[in-house]
């Protein structure tokens, strides 16, 4: 092998090995900023349909069929999602959950988003969370 024989290859697999490195570092990157723009888009539902109850009052009327269908019609179609909502007092200086009550289904998407509010009451508050993902 000549000496030009001997560049021309070492500058072949320089390329080669530069191709590869070039490549995967633009799949990584293109992949985590995917994942990333699907969770805030869930995480933003979540928030939606949350203050899309608050809104309405659905939360308040304590009427399951009523949470539960509302809940159905705020979320897109291709999410599937659970709403719980916990009761929490303090009594004699301590915090005690009182009830927790959970409404929709979640089977666990590939992708999860979660959103959750305080509402504050005499003695005590809700925590209303919601747990998103793709069917």
């Amino acid at each position: 092998m000549n000496r030009g024989q001997a560049i021309t290859m070492d500058a072949m697999l320089a390329a080669i090995v530069f191709l590869l490195l070039a490549t995967a570092s633009e799949y990584y990157l293109v992949n985590s900023e995917t994942s990333s723009l699907k969770e805030q888009r869930m995480n933003q539902a979540g928030y939606n349909t949350l203050a899309m109850m608050r809104r309405d009052a659905v939360l308040l009327s304590g009427n399951s069929t009523l949470i539960e269908s509302r809940l159905a019609s705020y979320t897109p179609s291709n999410y599937e999602i659970e709403l719980s909502v916990d009761e929490v007092r303090f009594i004699n200086g301590s915090q005690m959950t009182l009830s927790s009550r959970k409404y929709g289904s979640f089977q666990g998407g590939n992708y999860r988003g979660y959103a959750s509010t305080l509402s504050y009451n005499n003695g005590g508050y809700y925590v209303i969370s919601i747990r998103i993902g793709l069917k």
